[in-house]
């Protein structure tokens, strides 16, 4: 393993934590809101994020690099806020639905930066793949919201 990461083990790399951070925010949501059928919606959108997240985790080994974990203390922090949001807010479900479109964009950003290092094959591939899936899962939460009045 080298000390320095090249373009590519950085863009999967900060892919990968992003992706893995987001199916954890997920996961956190479904367990806390009262809502079954929402919380099967951040259940399924969080398992898929997890396939992406092993697909990118052997692709990070693949280029030479072993794959980072988000940091256990900032996402523990992250999801006491989304709490407490909810908790203050007149409907909880559009809190919650609206906090996870939010942090949607915020995926996309880590996509954007990621680009901004140009890097090699496989990212294109994998860039592609967390891309669609963004934008169904994004679909998915829109249309959920106006179920619920968002």
């Amino acid at each position: 393993m080298n000390l320095l990461r090249t373009d590519l083990q950085t863009a999967l790399q900060n892919l990968h934590v992003g992706v893995q951070e987001s199916a954890d925010n997920l996961r956190d949501l479904a367990e806390f809101i009262d809502d079954d059928d929402v919380a099967a919606l951040f259940s399924s959108l969080a398992d898929a994020r997890d396939s992406l997240s092993d697909g990118l985790a052997d692709a990070i080994r693949d280029a030479g690099d072993l794959p980072a974990a988000p940091n256990s203390e900032k996402e523990a922090g992250e999801h006491l806020i989304h709490r407490i949001r909810a908790l203050f807010s007149a409907d909880q479900t559009v809190s919650l639905i609206s906090q996870c479109l939010e942090a949607e964009e915020h995926l996309h950003q880590v996509l954007t930066d990621c680009d901004a290092l140009n890097p090699e094959a496989p990212y294109p591939h994998w860039r592609e793949k967390v891309s669609a899936h963004l934008d169904e899962s994004r679909a998915q939460l829109e249309q959920c919201l106006k179920k619920h009045g968002g």
